[in-house]
């Protein structure tokens, strides 16, 4: 029998889209302690929960139940969780000089 990673990939899934609990509990119109214990993994969701989610998160549901998304292959994953392609540039911005900071400068109080 192959693991099941519902419960990892939920949490991934939903902090990948940045999204509270809350707000995915809404849209699947449950209640936001039954989503909790989804993401735990206390108890599975109904089969009509899991296709929402897989609609939601735009994954298979194959995909969402039996693949460890965060180990997984870039073309797997929804286009806004993939990973950036220009992460040279990202890492060339980090190591330049900060910008000088924009307003006017304030006085140095001398005590009187």
């Amino acid at each position: 029998m192959s693991p099941i990673y519902l419960s990892q990939n939920l949490r991934f899934l939903r902090k990948a889209f940045h999204f509270p609990q809350w707000q995915v509990a809404l849209w699947l119109n449950v209640e936001r302690s039954s989503y909790t214990y989804y993401e735990t993994g206390r108890t599975l969701p109904p089969l009509l929960i899991l296709l929402k989610l897989a609609w939601f998160f735009e994954v298979s549901l194959d995909g969402l139940v039996l693949t460890d998304l965060a180990k997984a292959p870039p073309d797997y994953l929804p286009a806004c969780v993939q990973p950036s392609e220009t992460t040279a540039e990202v890492e060339s911005q980090e190591d330049a000089p900060p910008k000088p900071r924009r307003g006017r400068k304030r006085k140095k109080r001398t005590a009187s």
